[in-house]
């Protein structure tokens, strides 16, 4: 790599450095709502990030001991499918999966999102799932999980 290269890379990086920065102040509600659940390691004694830029993007909030990114959704994703999609694709054939929900899900449901996060940070099998299925099939699932679960109770 050159030194123009080089150069220009770092300069990169600390853009995006310094937006993810940005964006950890000006959180949404619900990106709010469940960092309080993720940080210091309450969930699983798993330990996350939020607003992490990996790879020339920056996601929600990751967990690099269990290769695991989640995502939040408000309306402007359903605007820009293709590139959360070509994000996703990215991050995935780096090692990493993918937990996607809407913001209305994690407001309205925080207990049945921490318990989706929950099962996939433990169960491998269920990540397939999740990063192989589209949007509209993870946030059915979670809902089903959810109902399942409460019906249970």
């Amino acid at each position: 790599m050159g030194v123009l290269q080089m150069a220009t890379s770092n300069l990169k990086k600390q853009i995006l450095t310094s937006y993810a920065k940005s964006l950890r102040h000006n959180a949404t509600q619900a990106e709010k709502v469940l960092w309080r659940h993720l940080r210091a390691r309450q969930l699983e004694g798993i330990k996350f990030r939020r607003q992490q830029p990996i790879d020339g993007y920056i996601v929600d909030f990751v967990s690099f001991e269990t290769r695991l990114f989640i995502e939040l959704a408000g309306g402007q994703h359903a605007v820009n499918r293709q590139k959360d999609i070509k994000r996703d694709q990215c991050l995935i054939r780096n090692g990493f999966r993918v937990l996607r929900f809407w913001n209305h899900g994690v407001i309205g449901n925080l207990e049945g999102a921490l318990e989706v996060i929950r099962k996939a940070c433990l169960n491998c099998e269920l990540l397939h799932f999740i990063h192989s299925s589209s949007f509209d099939t993870v946030f059915t699932f979670f809902k089903r999980t959810h109902l399942t679960r409460r019906r249970a109770s």
